[in-house]
This record gives structure tokens, C-alpha cells and sequence, in this order.
């Protein structure tokens, strides 16, 4: 069986994804997938009106209470992640190099660790270093929303702010999506 969404190979008769996550029709007919598409984008544009017109009390409660339990965690994770990415800085020359080789990874890492919080996933400190594992990925992606970010600075400022609040998802994209490449 092929999962419409991911496109990847699934165990016949899952009702989850193990890639992407989602759920699955019993039939694997192109019309059933055509429907299960169509039905999972308009759940999405529906949850998202929701999320959009959700009072911002609401969505830090929410927050809060994906945090509950966790908060040493994510306080010690984000340190842990500030001092390795900080600390390669002080060196010179190599340090700028090192920097930006692993800057990318290492936020890929912190993104998976916040995710897994928030999906209450079991979430480790060890996950800011999982995002080596898309490596190639996570650094093409870091220097190639360098340079935009750069060059949309260049016309104006505003449009450099605007492509970084654009660019700013790129991880938690990454994170959640294996097959994903840099210019995607």
C-alpha cells in the first residue's frame, strides 16, 4: 500500500502512517485517495481557521499544558543548545566555519526536541543532536535561507524582515519531513 499524502510504503491494513502520520482509508483506490487528499485539506484549512480565530490566552494555556512536566527539560535543552552553538563562536576563525556547518543541524535538533514536546512525544535532551542525521538537509537549507534573507535585505529592509519571518519555519519542516530537500 502507497499513503496519499507521503507517498511512502505502508504496511497493508495500517491505520496510521509511520512516515507522515497519517491516517488511513481501509481501500487504497485512487478515487479513495483522491478523497482522503481532499478531505485532509479541508480539515487542514479548517484547523487552521480555528487556530487563526483561537484567542492567544487559549493557545498559551495550550502551550503550558504541553510544557507541564517538561519545563526543566526544555530550560536545560535550550542552555545546552545555546552553549554548543554559542561556544563554537568564541573560537577563531574555526570557529566561524564550525558555526555554520553545525548551526543548521543543531537547530533541526532543537526543532524535533519542541516538536516532540508539544506532540508529548517523550521528548530527550539527546534530539538536539538528531538533526545530524539530516545533516545535508539542514545545512543546505541554512545557507541557502542565508543568502535569500540577504538578498531580499538588499532591495529594502522590509522585505529582508519579511523573508525572514517567511524563512523561519524551515526546521520544524525539516524535523517533520524526511523526504524533504533544502530548496523545498
Amino acid at each position: 500500500m502507497i499513503c496519499p499524502f507521503c507517498k511512502e510504503e505502508i504496511v497493508d491494513g495500517a491505520i496510521k502512517c509511520k512516515h507522515c502520520g497519517s491516517m488511513l482509508n481501509k481501500s487504497n483506490s485512487q478515487e479513495t485517495q483522491a478523497t482522503t487528499v481532499s478531505n485532509f485539506a479541508n480539515t487542514t484549512n479548517q484547523n487552521f481557521d480555528n487556530i487563526s480565530k483561537t484567542e492567544n490566552a487559549i493557545l498559551m494555556q495550550k502551550a503550558r499544558e504541553s510544557l507541564k512536566g517538561y519545563w526543566g527539560l526544555a530550560i536545560g535543552t535550550l542552555i545546552v543548545y545555546g552553549l554548543v552553538t554559542g561556544a563554537i563562536q568564541i573560537i577563531p576563525l574555526i570557529g566561524t566555519l564550525a558555526s555554520l556547518l553545525i548551526t543548521g543541524a543543531m537547530t533541526t535538533g532543537y526543532c524535533m526536541f519542541n516538536l516532540s514536546i508539544s506532540r508529548k512525544q517523550n521528548p530527550k535532551l539527546s534530539q538536539i543532536f538528531e538533526g545530524f542525521n539530516k545533516f545535508g538537509t539542514s545545512l543546505g537549507a541554512y545557507i541557502l535561507s542565508a543568502i535569500f534573507i540577504i538578498l531580499w535585505m538588499l532591495l529594502l529592509i522590509i522585505p529582508g524582515i519579511i523573508a525572514a519571518f517567511s524563512y523561519s519555519l524551515i526546521y520544524f519542516i525539516i524535523a517533520d519531513n524526511d523526504n524533504i530537500g533544502p530548496l523545498e
